[in-house]
């Protein structure tokens, strides 16, 4: 073998040597560093009720008939379960998912309920029975038995459907509709839908 070619063969090993060390250096930080960043952030565990039985998503604005029905059942429960003692907390906690268009109409009525919750001193519980979804727009119907409280005695219990109407401000939902339906627009839905 010839002496330049064995001189510059070593200088190529030599070369491959070095930067495979560097290579493995560099990898060796790197997970270095990944170990300290796993152990020191902080970790997000994302919790699923146990009442959740089917898929619940959001896709193109549209949400899943699951999370159409959990929102729902939220919401008419900040609604309709109040008492002297839970208006501020339910009123602020509704208002916080009330789309801006329809914000100033439901601030009035919820003030409206309370005054009368508060000098009436009654209190309502809703039952639900049936929710209804319409996916294509953001809308549910929810039936059940409302029932009015004084004191300790129930002085009404009446049977009513509501219907609560979604739309997207941003990536959240947020109610732009929610009414009492009377049986004239309960039959005239339930026509629309057929």
């Amino acid at each position: 073998m010839n002496r330049n070619t064995l001189i510059q063969d070593t200088q190529v090993i030599l070369f491959q040597r070095n930067f495979l060390a560097i290579v493995v250096l560099l990898m060796l930080v790197g997970n270095l560093l990944l170990c300290f960043a796993i152990f020191f952030n902080k970790k997000e565990i994302v919790l699923v009720p146990n009442s959740i039985s089917e898929e619940i998503s959001i896709k193109n604005h549209k949400m899943s008939a699951g999370y159409l029905e959990a929102l729902t059942r939220d919401v008419i429960n900040l609604i309709l379960n109040v008492s002297p003692a839970n208006l501020e907390y339910n009123s602020k906690a509704i208002l916080k998912v009330i789309h801006p268009s329809f914000y100033g109409t439901m601030k009035n009525e919820l003030n409206k309920r309370n005054i009368s919750v508060e000098n009436r001193r009654v209190s309502t519980i809703f039952f639900p029975q049936a929710i209804n979804i319409q996916n294509k727009k953001n809308t549910v119907q929810i039936e059940g038995k409302l029932s009015t409280y004084v004191g300790k005695q129930e002085v009404e219990f009446e049977q009513k459907t509501y219907q609560i109407t979604y739309e997207f401000s941003g990536f959240m939902p947020m109610i732009i509709e929610f009414f009492e339906v009377n049986n004239d627009q309960k039959k005239r839905g339930e026509k629309d839908e057929n």
